[in-house]
């Protein structure tokens, strides 16, 4: 069983409290299920068949850790996949993540960098 830290918990009793006319309240694995989803949010994982296949993501494979991808489309179908490193001429290597994250924004410029950058 994961632990769940208190905070996200306590948010999860205060969804809990406030939908106690949902379909789902009552049930005994309700609290649980939310706090478990509210985790997995503030953290950013998630399931890997809900990346996007159009844009770059941060992929995390338990074998390599966390890598830097984008999702590759081939005909036949069986050939698409996320791929984790280059081998030069002689291929590319393919991971299989179970989870995946958006990319973090780029550090925003300070007017100092941007002089520097000039001056060069």
């Amino acid at each position: 069983m994961s632990e769940i830290p208190t905070d996200i918990l306590q948010t999860a009793e205060a969804v809990y409290l406030a939908s106690l006319h949902d379909s789902m309240a009552g049930k005994p694995d309700y609290l649980r299920h939310v706090a478990l989803a509210i985790l997995a949010e503030r953290d950013g994982w998630q399931p890997i068949e809900t990346a996007p296949k159009d844009k770059p993501i941060l992929a995390y494979n338990a074998a390599i850790g966390i890598y830097n991808t984008r999702y590759q489309a081939w005909e036949p179908d069986e050939r698409n996949r996320w791929p984790c490193g280059f081998a030069g001429w002689s291929g590319t290597w393919y991971c299989w993540p179970t989870h995946w994250m958006p990319l973090p924004k780029p550090p925003v410029s300070s007017a100092n960098e941007a002089h520097e950058r000039e001056s060069i």
